[in-house]
Formats: structure tokens, C-alpha cells, sequence
């Protein structure tokens, strides 16, 4: 009588055993299926890098409207060979502005509004940061370059100390600990670090915006994905 019951069991621990497995497969299959997605783009810290781990602030953008669908690769080229890339090979999407494309390229903006940068302090009550000179001899957090450049070089000229982070979360991460006091980001960048922080701090956005744009993603309408792309990419809220 045991015997037949261990039988029982054993057979039922295998088919739960491997339905799991069929169903672990299935996942994997599905995630392998999705469609691979170039992205071409140049070396624009801190809105496309190569040198950070989620490429900038663009691709964040982009990864959060169509990752769910696509698999995203991005093509980092010289701005020099940028155009011509455009201009000979098949493409689809873009962060590089296509020049004399205007009635094969569609723009789509990633974000309703202008993307602004700001410096991120821990909460207090001294007065927030509204100029530049406030951050003299401060020790800033930014974002992942080759080498600095024209972008930083306001903050260096007014004797500011700029401390190479690969991501928000790691200069967050040195936020809390007072490695630097304060770090340059974007209100949707610190917001998704924060989320994924147990212990979260309490941050004060400066007055003072360093530097804003319009981000947007360039469609190429011969595209096999441009009507997904840009049906997810209108449908994202903006």
C-alpha cells in the first residue's frame, strides 16, 4: 500500500516537476523571440553614452516605452560616420538627426516635457541651489564620459570637483554615504534609481537647471517595426 502511494506521489512530483520546466522554456522561448532592435547614436553624455550602464538618459527613455517588445542594441558610431550610416544602410531608429530625410523620418519626443538636468542634495534647510557659485569646491556626482568636456566645464570653472559615476543609483549610492554632495541627473533617472533603493533618502532638487532639451527618437517609415514603434512610443502618455 505505501508502495503505491510513494508511486503516486513520485509521478505527481514529476508532472509538477516538468510543467515548471515547460513553463520556465516557455518564458525563455518567448523572451528570445522578441524582435532585435538597432539603435544607432553618437557620444552625447548624459543623453547617449556608451560609457554608462543603461547608455543615457535617452535610451532609458526608449527601453521604457518599447522594451517590453523589442530588444534593444545600440550602435554607438563617430558623429563623422553617423550621417553617412543613415544615408547607406537600412536603419530604424535613430537619436542621431537624419539630414535631407525629412519625408522618409518621423520624430517622436520620449518625454511630454523637456528632459531638464538638476543637482540632487540631501534634504536640509539651507537655501537650494539657484547659481552656480553655490557649488563652488563641491564634490558632483555625474555621469560616466571618456573625458570631460564643454558640458562640465562651467562646473569646473567655479572650482567644482566632478566624480565619475556609471549609473544614478551608484552616485545616489554616494550621496548617501557623503562621498559627493550632490549629483547631476534628471527627475525620471533619480526617481527609478530611488525605486529600486530600500533605504531612500530624502533629496532636495536645486533651483538651478543645469541644462534641458527635448529628447525624441528618429523613425525611418521604411522600417519593417516603424508602425509598433511608434503606435508604443505615442502610447507611452506623451
Amino acid at each position: 500500500m505505501l508502495n503505491g502511494y510513494y508511486r503516486r506521489w513520485a509521478t505527481a512530483f514529476h508532472f509538477v516537476a516538468f510543467s515548471t520546466t515547460l513553463l520556465i522554456a516557455f518564458a525563455c522561448n518567448a523572451e528570445t523571440k522578441k524582435p532585435s532592435l538597432s539603435v544607432l547614436a553618437v557620444e552625447y553624455p548624459p543623453f547617449t553614452t556608451s560609457n554608462a550602464t543603461d547608455r543615457g538618459i535617452n535610451f532609458r527613455l526608449f527601453s521604457k516605452a518599447v522594451g517590453h517588445r523589442f530588444t534593444i542594441k545600440p550602435v554607438f558610431v563617430p558623429p563623422a560616420r553617423a550621417g553617412q550610416v543613415l544615408r547607406s544602410s537600412p536603419w530604424c531608429v535613430s537619436f542621431y538627426p537624419p539630414k535631407g530625410m525629412d519625408d522618409s523620418v518621423t520624430f517622436i519626443p520620449l518625454s511630454e516635457q523637456r528632459v531638464e538636468l538638476a543637482f540632487y542634495r540631501a534634504a536640509s534647510s539651507s537655501e537650494r541651489v539657484s547659481s552656480l557659485h553655490q557649488l563652488a569646491n563641491e564634490r558632483i556626482a555625474v555621469l560616466r564620459v571618456k573625458e570631460l568636456g564643454p558640458f562640465h566645464q562651467p562646473l569646473l570653472d567655479v572650482g567644482a570637483e566632478l566624480l565619475m559615476v556609471e549609473s544614478i543609483a551608484q552616485g545616489l549610492d554616494l550621496l548617501t554615504f557623503g562621498r559627493v554632495d550632490s549629483i547631476l541627473a534628471d527627475d525620471d533617472g533619480v526617481i527609478s534609481a530611488l525605486s529600486r533603493m530600500q533605504d531612500q533618502p530624502v533629496l532636495e532638487r536645486s533651483k538651478l537647471v543645469y541644462f534641458e532639451t527635448m529628447v525624441g527618437a528618429h523613425l525611418n517609415k521604411q522600417c519593417p517595426h516603424f508602425e509598433d514603434l511608434a503606435e508604443l512610443l505615442r502610447n507611452t502618455g506623451y
